[in-house]
């Protein structure tokens, strides 16, 4: 499950996702997944999906990658499903099952709240595969720049939020090559009871944080030998500038957020 971590990692290629403004598609991830909480209608998840499904296809990425982002949670979908599924006793009766019984209203929030899920993954895949570390860093510092006036330091946390979410494929990364090395020495992790299993991780939980430790150490030795003080005084190489296809993808999020709370309220 670890190696199938994929929030995090960027893959060039040349396509019209790729092209668009980091803050575009940092802010349109965020109206979509609003979105996603204010729908509750079958058009609704519709639209949802067809936007979706439109920039996937658009970033020209093959769909199995975008499949991958769902295996390292696919436990947490199923249990969701399956506590919704019998989390209802409203509407018509499908299924009993001894003291438990599955309604129509349980099968319908079932089937919507893992639909849920799943758009948030795969739209933080599309956004994680298409944008790298340093547009990120440079879209989050300009959507927070208005807050320096209050003494907020956008550079700083964007800068510590891009290196967060570059540091999980790392990560990722380390726990698969310790978790081989560890069962190469005889070391089993799916045996035995609840316990057992809590402590067989133990080996790998220390050798992790040692790795983490090293790696944020030589950072902070790369930053400060390259005199990064914070974004006091500093220029930009490449300068963020929207063009009409960064207008037009607003407009499509804008207008679907919209569409989707006026049919809410309806």
């Amino acid at each position: 499950m670890i190696k199938n971590i994929v929030l995090g990692r960027y893959i060039s290629k040349i396509s019209p996702v790729h092209s668009l403004d980091p803050r575009t598609k940092i802010l349109s991830s965020f109206v979509f997944i609003l979105a996603i909480f204010f729908v509750n209608s079958f058009w609704g998840y519709v639209l949802l999906a067809l936007i979706l499904i439109s920039f996937i296809f658009l970033s020209s990425i093959s769909l199995l990658k975008y499949l991958e982002s769902l295996k390292a949670l696919w436990l947490l979908i199923i249990l969701a499903f399956i506590f919704q599924l019998f989390s209802s006793n409203n509407g018509r009766v499908v299924l009993n099952l001894w003291i438990m019984k599955i309604t129509s209203d349980g099968v319908y929030n079932a089937v919507f709240i893992s639909l849920r899920l799943i758009f948030i993954l795969e739209m933080g895949a599309v956004l994680t595969f298409t944008t790298s570390p340093t547009q990120i860093t440079d879209g989050l510092e300009s959507i927070f720049s208005p807050l320096k006036k209050l003494g907020f330091p956008s550079q700083e946390m964007a800068m510590m939020l891009s290196i967060s979410l570059r540091f999980i494929p790392i990560l990722a990364d380390e726990t698969d090559r310790i978790m081989k090395a560890q069962a190469s020495r005889g070391a089993r992790f799916d045996t035995g009871g609840i316990i057992k299993r809590v402590k067989s991780f133990i080996p790998i939980i220390i050798p992790l944080l040692s790795s983490a430790i090293r790696h944020a150490q030589a950072l902070a030795i790369a930053m400060e030998s390259r005199c990064y003080r914070g974004g006091t005084g500093r220029t930009k190489f490449h300068i963020l500038r929207y063009r009409i296809c960064d207008y037009l993808t607003y407009s499509i999020f804008m207008v679907s957020f919209i569409c989707i709370v006026i049919s809410r309220r309806l």
